[in-house]
């Protein structure tokens, strides 16, 4: 109420109103709604560093709030960030035994443990802990803190004892001094009874387990993190005691609380900040996996595994759908301009990240992105209340979406936690690739495939075989010259009988199956496999998505004109500016199709550093040009080449496109460069599944800003502010309005840079253009010759547009086409490598 009032009677960036959000932002942070707090929090903090010196103690307390927020939203680096900034201006201020000098220390010492630092974090928590217990009674909850975060600290560090008596301390203070359900008495009855439960005292852990989960079952909404972490830990509890029922009970809660804090990451988070959310807890689904596998009493039911298969598909799915929701947004003056600055701010964001800026600038950057799409999908709320729900992807959703022939599949990528046969106790076994295949009758199987490290291999030695590194490095399309590409029959075969024989048993009768791949699946086309003397996609029709979820989402109407914008033959070292070219993108007689080729080259992100460029691609000229002449007067068409093929014409263009194919240079961020998505180390302190970052993750950041494609300019050196010209990233390309594209084809790719982070760029690329809302993506997982691939796409769009065959369809025989083309001597004329790199994505219609 005052809140609502002091917005009706002063300015909204006035001081008075930032104190008002401030309050309202404390209360709902107890009360769990993470959203609202951020989104104050950030409107505070804008103001408050407008509006008052750096170091003003309400622009530092606004910091810390915002900092302790993104902490607790799996934002590791950018809470460091802002707590390493409060305590650096602390310092010059206050005595060294000020109490908000401690605070501040102890803040910061909690985001060096979560970022895997516990060195740094215990030296601080020393002096805070030293300082605290000199001058503060044992009731002061700021010793409690000091404590509790010590003694977590010391529990990586092995020294169990120590960090017993400091829990023992601390829960004693709490019960004498805290009524029985206040939330500080449950944090340390749970932190005290996981410390109980790893020494194997089991009755005593569990019996505090079972007071705080009782009194947080009552105060929180299922959805609400505190809970669903203290119900995964309790269930890792029954677990090592034996207690079957009340472990599939519990492990029931634990999986229907999580998939609703991914539905609810979907209606509150922007898309992006969605996905980092859902990565950070990632590990919710690698307990679920293991819980409903492995890790579980032998005598607990096997209900577990639709609930576990059910929240892996939310997890996969959250970037998509926010995306998803972004597009039902009401278009109007009011939110034209809210999506202009969400467009805006991705830009600065990409800039910001290949320049190398500053965390504040960063951390600036993400915060008016998100911030914008959030206040989009509150306008859809507030515009259309019920809309941000999508259908949850259960096994029996998607069953009925099949007919009798089909079948769902989904692999995933989880770090398996199994039960010591001689101490009962959870032990981590790595990260395993399993299958789940979804029936039209509704059943569900889960297929274990082992350890990720193997497949991993054998892909590594298929992708080698077929020659995907044979090509030099800056071009897509020159042919080996190292002699004729080595077999791929023998290491085909391994790869088949690793991800996809061990499923045929499950699939017996079905003629197509819709697949969602994880992690190294992402880099290789399944249909490609060989079988024999055929391949794979012969048997069976393989309709590749970004998650099973999407085939429960409703089908939106295009009422778009038949327009196609085609990009190739891109200058890359053209320092043109739009304003002075002669006329705008027209048809191809309308069009320079001269390529500039400049002496030099300068650019391509490599581990942070700018070492090589890009060279010219000639064939794409004639590969759009071929393209062109096929639409014949289908509908309009329009024509980027040379200098024209920059970023601010594709982007003014593309709301036009239903049909969009860039020919161009691909570029991946070197496996040196941390993403947030990498995969990490477990949690040692839950003994679970739970994902923590590394020291070095503080510095990463996300995939979709670690890859994407090369537009004209790309070889110039950056412009007066340091920002490199004529590269887009993913990030900046799944902001483009694509909301009536029916089909984006990206041809040409470069994935030569790792199978990990190649395998994220890939899957960054493909999930960028969807998330922009094209309907279908078809994506190259390596680089192919260019006549081979001009041949290829012009057959495609042949069969697409001459003789309106489906997507999938026109696209299999236009491989098949090459896969079967013979010479003059009969002998093969293309190998895999030219026939087989090319996927699609989506809606395979």
């Amino acid at each position: 109420k005052v809140l609502e009032v002091l917005l009706r009677t002063l300015p909204a960036d006035h001081l008075d109103v930032q104190d008002a959000r401030a309050n309202l932002s404390l209360v709902l942070r107890k009360l769990g709604d993470l959203a609202r707090v951020r989104a104050l929090d950030e409107q505070v903090l804008e103001v408050r560093a407008r509006a008052l010196p750096a170091d003003h103690v309400l622009v530092l307390r606004a910091r810390t709030n915002l900092a302790g927020i993104m902490g607790r939203q799996g934002d590791t680096e950018g809470a460091r960030s802002l707590f390493e900034e409060v305590l650096e201006a602390l310092s010059r201020t206050l005595p060294d035994d000020h109490p908000e000098l401690q605070t501040a220390r102890l803040n910061l010492a909690v985001a060096l443990d979560r970022a895997g630092d516990p060195s740094g974090a215990r030296e601080l928590l020393e002096g805070v802990l030293d300082a605290r217990e000199r001058t503060l009674p044992d009731t002061d909850p700021r010793l409690w803190s000091a404590r509790q975060n010590m003694a977590e600290v010391l529990k990586q560090m092995g020294e169990h004892a120590r960090a017993r008596e400091l829990q023992e301390q601390v829960l004693e203070a709490c019960t004498r001094t805290l009524s029985d359900d206040h939330a500080d008495l449950q944090q340390a009855r749970q932190n005290l009874a996981n410390t109980l439960l790893e020494e194997g005292s089991f009755a005593e852990g569990l019996a505090l387990q079972r007071q705080a989960l009782e009194c947080l079952t009552r105060q929180l909404p299922d959805d609400h993190v505190d809970l669903v972490r203290a119900r995964a830990l309790a269930v890792a509890g029954l677990v090592r005691s034996g207690d079957a029922p009340g472990f599939t009970a519990m492990a029931l809660d634990f999986m229907r609380g999580a998939t609703a804090a991914f539905e609810t990451l979907v209606r509150e988070s922007a898309p992006r900040e969605a996905e980092s959310r859902a990565a950070h807890f990632s590990g919710a689904v690698s307990d679920a996996l293991s819980f409903a596998g492995s890790y579980r009493p032998r005598d607990a039911g096997p209900e577990l595994e639709r609930p576990a298969f059910t929240l892996c598909e939310s997890a996969r799915s959250v970037g998509l759908a926010s995306a998803a929701l972004l597009r039902r947004v009401p278009s109007d003056a009011e939110t034209a301009h809210m999506r202009d600055r969400a467009r805006a701010a991705s830009g600065d964001l990409a800039r910001s990240t290949r320049a190398g800026s500053s965390r504040e600038s960063l951390a600036r950057a993400r915060a008016q992105r998100d911030g914008a799409q959030r206040e989009l999908l509150a306008h859809l709320e507030a515009a259309a209340p019920g809309a941000q729900t999508f259908a949850t992807p259960t096994a029996q959703a998607l069953a009925a979406t099949l007919r009798s022939d089909e079948a769902c599949v989904g692999y995933a990528r989880y770090m398996r936690t199994e039960i010591a046969a001689d101490s009962g106790q959870g032990v981590r076994a790595g990260d395993h690739l399993l299958a789940h295949i979804v029936r039209a009758d509704g059943s569900l199987t889960r297929i274990e495939l082992g350890r990720i490290e193997p497949i991993e291999a054998a892909v590594a030695a298929w992708r080698r075989d077929v020659g995907t590194a044979q090509s030099p490095a800056n071009s897509r399309g020159t042919p080996a010259e190292t002699g004729a590409p080595v077999s791929d029959a023998a290491s085909g075969e391994r790869v088949r009988r690793a991800i996809f024989d061990p499923l045929v048993a499950s699939l017996d009768g079905v003629a197509r199956i819709v697949v969602a791949h994880d992690d190294v699946l992402h880099l290789i086309p399944l249909d490609a496999l060989p079988e024999g003397a055929s391949v794979l996609g012969s048997r069976i029709a393989i309709e590749v998505r970004s998650s099973l979820s999407e085939r429960l989402w409703p089908a939106v109407a295009n009422d778009r004109e038949d327009v196609a914008l085609l990009v190739g033959g891109v200058d890359f070292e053209s320092d043109r500016d739009p304003a002075e070219l002669s006329q705008d993108a027209g048809t191809p007689a309308d069009v320079d199709s001269a390529v500039h080729v400049a002496p030099h080259v300068a650019s391509v992100l490599r581990g942070g550093a700018w070492d090589h460029g890009f060279t010219p691609l000639l064939g794409t000229q004639a590969e759009v040009d071929g393209v062109s002449r096929l639409r014949d007067s289908r509908g309009d068409t329009l024509v980027l080449s040379g200098a024209r093929a920059r970023l601010a014409e594709i982007e003014r263009c593309a709301p036009q496109a239903r049909w969009l194919h860039v020919a161009t240079h691909g570029w991946f961020a070197a496996d040196s460069v941390k993403s947030t998505s990498d995969l990490t180390p477990l949690d040692a302190q839950t003994g679970l599944g739970v994902r923590t970052s590394l020291a070095e993750e503080v510095n990463g950041t996300t995939p979709m800003l670690l890859c994407g494609l090369a537009l004209a300019g790309a070889n110039l050196p950056p412009d007066a502010l340091g920002h490199a010209r004529g590269l887009v990233s993913a990030e900046e390309i799944a902001s483009w309005d694509l909301a009536g594209c029916e089909l984006a084809v990206l041809s040409a790719c470069d994935t030569n840079v790792g199978l990990r982070r190649a395998g994220q760029g890939v899957a960054s690329l493909q999930k960028a253009l969807h998330m922009a809302g094209a309907r279908s993506v078809i994506t190259s997982l390596w680089k192919v010759p260019d006549e081979a691939t001009k041949e290829l796409m012009l057959d495609f769009y042949r069969r697409l547009w001459v003789e309106k065959k489906p997507k999938h369809q026109a696209l299999w025989e236009a491989k098949t086409k090459l896969r079967e083309a013979k010479d003059e001597g009969g002998a093969p004329q293309y190998t895999t490598r030219d026939w087989a790199a090319w996927v699609l994505t989506g809606d395979p219609d």
